[in-house]
């Protein structure tokens, strides 16, 4: 059985089936619900229901006043629908909507996804999750290792299982033991995040455009987690990837993004043929640029997404203001800085 649910003032709507609470369905579907604990302790996640009716699925401590109960408010985490809902809450629409958390984790998985590229999978505790927007980045921490900042690769929708591209950087404590002890199933990491900036996609500006991402090398790590963000949504526009090497023909999880694209008729994967190094000049980097605003036409139409060293997003800031685009249209991260020159 599932139960449509609307948030306001928002409007936006998603639904609920099998045996998941209202703040498990609203994050599967992309919506950037405020929360805490999500488990029934800290009364981060309150709503208020406007009409229909809710079930308590799950054991709460926390305790809304007479006055409150009375109000209708509730716990997300906590409650299932029992009918189609109406409810109020706010939603986190930026950074700034979201307090820098502090959780222990452990390594659930570590292993080479290319020969440059580790894939590391941290799991929280089931009573503390890390929340955050798609592209955001954290600090890891790991015993006697120096921290080092890396963009989380995986969807908000999932903030328990969170996954980072590690390129392989000579001279990065942190990646050199990766890459060498390595980090052995259940070792503790701690994350700290996440990290403020304007890399994410921002609803109410973003969504409403065709979107164009630009990834090179581990710069996809948070491209992959705003474009998984835009499927939760269900995003209807067009949406383009272009993937830069400093290998022409080798971008790892290729097979993931051809899958996106046989799977989603809005969905286009491209991979750009020509080595693209880290210590590119702002030549080259404007030459793909130019390239690729050939290809996709009407750019001034794009939410543009570019993620990479400092010659391309330097000369992405410059070259899409020259072709149109407002500030608010383009992002850049500078991220991806492996081992290549």
């Amino acid at each position: 059985m599932s139960f449509e649910v609307e948030i306001r003032p928002s409007g936006r709507r998603f639904v609920v089936e099998g045996h998941d609470t209202l703040l498990q369905a609203g994050l599967k579907a992309g919506i950037n619900l405020r929360y805490g604990c999500s488990n029934g302790n800290c009364g981060k996640c309150g709503a208020r229901l406007v009409s229909g009716r809710i079930e308590p699925v799950r054991h709460s401590d926390f305790r809304f006043s007479e006055r409150e109960r009375l109000e209708g408010r509730f716990l997300m985490c906590v409650h299932a629908p029992a009918s189609d809902l109406v409810i109020e809450t706010l939603e986190a629409a930026e950074p700034a909507d979201i307090p820098v958390q502090e959780i222990e984790t452990r390594v659930k998985r570590a292993e080479l996804i290319d020969e440059q590229v580790l894939l590391l999978h941290l799991q929280t505790p089931r009573s503390q999750r890390l929340q955050f927007l798609a592209g955001q980045s954290v600090v890891l921490a790991h015993k006697g290792l120096p921290k080092a900042v890396h963009p989380i690769a995986s969807c908000p929708c999932d903030d328990r299982n969170l996954l980072f591209h590690i390129p392989n950087i000579p001279g990065d404590a942190f990646a050199e033991h990766a890459f060498g002890k390595g980090f052995g199933r259940n070792d503790r990491i701690t994350v700290r995040g996440p990290k403020r900036g304007d890399f994410y996609l921002a609803r109410d500006r973003d969504v409403a455009r065709p979107l164009l991402f630009i990834a090179w090398h581990t710069g996809f790590a948070p491209i992959q987690s705003l474009i998984e963000n835009a499927f939760a949504l269900e995003v209807e526009g067009a949406m383009h990837l272009y993937r830069l090497s400093p290998t022409p023909g080798r971008h790892y999880l290729a097979g993931q993004c051809r899958a996106w694209a046989d799977a989603f008729d809005n969905f286009h994967y491209h991979e750009w043929p020509e080595r693209f190094t880290l210590l590119a000049d702002r030549t080259q980097a404007g030459a793909v640029l130019e390239g690729i605003s050939d290809e996709i036409g009407n750019i001034t139409d794009y939410a543009v997404f570019v993620a990479g060293p400092p010659a391309l997003t330097g000369k992405a800031r410059a070259y899409f203001a020259l072709a149109g685009l407002s500030p608010e249209q383009l992002k850049t991260e500078e991220c991806g800085l492996g081992f290549f020159a």
